[in-house]
């Protein structure tokens, strides 16, 4: 994957414990990697940046 200095999508988490991040984790990177291969281009002035947060708490 590239290495780009901007991002039009950055993708943020905040996991509850260490289950749920080795879970979640691999779905995430995965999702990143879709991010930045298909979005590596802003759509409009008006938006600089989407920046969704994935939050997991407790057990799965």
């Amino acid at each position: 994957m590239e290495i780009k200095d901007n991002y039009y999508i950055t993708f943020g988490s905040q996991m509850g414990d260490s289950a749920s991040s080795k879970a979640v984790s691999p779905h995430l990177d995965e999702l990143r990697q879709l991010l930045y291969k298909h979005f590596d281009k802003i759509y409009c002035g008006e938006i600089d940046e989407i920046a969704p947060i994935l939050r997991v708490d407790g057990e799965l």
